[in-house]
């Protein structure tokens, strides 16, 4: 008997071993259950968290942009102006892309269906509002993006633990912001997923 035969060999073994201690022993059943669960809500709230730290970000960076413009329009500074300048051209590459308003929330929408149906999540419900950020953040004065508009979202849709594990990540990695803004699990006999999800879109002129 090679190596490799002698691995295999102990790991059918093994395997077996804790397939037989775990149809004997209850409590290690809920054990290895519990340990799964935990497993599963640490790798959600790591993904929400990276959603919502890019949110964050997003939100410094409109700050900052406020500010340096304030900046350049009192003082006409051609470093000044050109770091603006920079900033906003960063921030309006991760916008959502649409043409119109219209074509922009129903681009949307099919990017929420096409990516949940493509990890086993049939959507039930998508219902979109738009409304401008401007009104959210008031305390700032924004004038380069002042006609920037935040897109809602909000998905019901079955309960696909490993759907969604892989739906979260993918949002987190888009090219345009997706902002997770509030994930609710109702478990039951029809478990179900309630999701909030934001993008910003920037009319054209």
């Amino acid at each position: 008997m090679d190596i490799q035969e002698k691995f295999f060999s102990k790991f059918d073994s093994l395997r077996n071993e804790i397939l037989n201690q775990l149809e004997e022993n209850i409590r290690l059943r809920w054990f290895v259950a519990f340990a799964f669960i935990m497993l599963y809500l640490g790798t959600i709230t790591f993904l929400i968290n990276s959603s919502n730290q890019a949110s964050q970000k997003y939100n410094l960076a409109l700050s900052e942009l406020s500010r340096v413009n304030n900046q350049t329009s009192e003082q006409s500074w051609p470093d000044r102006a050109l770091r603006a300048r920079n900033m906003s051209l960063s921030l309006e590459k991760r916008l959502w892309k649409g043409d119109t308003p219209g074509l922009a929330e129903a681009g949307f929408e099919r990017w929420i269906r096409t990516t949940l149906n493509g990890y086993g999540i049939e959507v039930r419900r998508v219902q979109l509002t738009r409304g401008p950020i401007q009104e959210e953040k008031s305390n700032l004065d924004f004038n380069v993006l002042s006609d920037v508009q935040r897109l809602r979202a909000k998905v019901i849709c079955p309960l696909n633990e490993t759907g969604l594990i892989r739906f979260l990540e993918i949002a987190s990695k888009n090219t345009s912001w997706i902002v997770i803004e509030k994930l609710t699990i109702r478990g039951g006999r029809n478990a179900r997923i309630e999701m909030d999800l934001a993008t910003f879109y920037q009319p054209k002129v």
